[in-house]
C-alpha cells in the first residue's frame, strides 16, 4: 500500500491489503467518467487533459507522486504543462465546487444524514487558530503524540451497513 521507505520504524502497523487485476478492471475508464464531470471548469483542452494525467499518476504506484515522475508515467504527459496546470492556469472554482459537491450529494446526500467535517486541526480560515501539535493525555490516548488534525465523519442510521 505504501512503499517501504516510508514505512520503515511506523509505531503503528498499516493494514495490507493485495489487489488482483480483476479489482481494478475499469478503474481508469470510470475515473475518466468522473473527470468528464469537470469538463466545464477548464477553459482550455490541454489543461483538462493534464488534470486526468495529474489525477491518474496519483492512483499510480510511483514511490514518489510529484509531477515529473508522474508526468513520465502517464499517457500524453508533459512535466511543464502539468506544473503549469499547478501553479499558473486558473480553474473556475465555483462550477469546480459545485460539480463535486453534487457528486458527493448523489453518493452520501440523504434527508435523513448529515457529514461532518472538523478542521479545528488544519490551517487557514479568518479568525481561526489551528491547533497544532495538540497532545492528548497518556491515559486517554495510545495515540497522544499525534497532531490533531481534519476530521470527517458521517452520521446516519445506514452508515455502518
Amino acid at each position: 500500500m505504501l512503499p517501504g521507505g516510508r514505512t520503515e520504524g511506523e509505531v503503528f502497523a498499516i493494514p495490507q491489503f493485495s489487489l488482483m487485476q480483476a479489482d481494478v478492471e475499469g478503474f481508469l475508464h470510470e475515473l475518466r467518467g468522473f473527470h468528464e464531470t469537470f469538463r466545464d471548469c477548464f477553459a482550455r483542452r490541454e489543461p483538462r487533459e493534464q488534470f486526468f494525467g495529474y489525477m491518474v499518476g496519483q492512483f499510480s504506484v510511483l514511490e514518489r507522486k510529484s509531477i515529473e515522475p508522474m508526468a513520465g508515467q502517464v499517457d500524453g504527459g508533459n512535466v511543464r504543462a502539468m506544473q503549469r496546470l499547478m501553479s499558473a492556469v486558473v480553474w473556475d472554482e465555483v462550477p469546480m465546487r459545485r460539480t463535486y459537491q453534487s457528486l458527493l450529494n448523489d453518493d452520501l446526500g440523504d434527508a435523513e444524514g448529515v457529514l461532518i467535517f472538523d478542521a479545528r486541526g488544519s490551517q487557514g480560515g479568518t479568525g481561526h487558530r489551528p491547533l497544532r501539535n495538540q497532545k492528548i493525555p497518556r491515559m486517554a490516548s495510545p495515540y497522544a503524540h499525534l497532531p490533531v488534525g481534519p476530521f470527517l465523519s458521517l452520521a446516519h442510521e445506514n452508515a455502518l451497513g
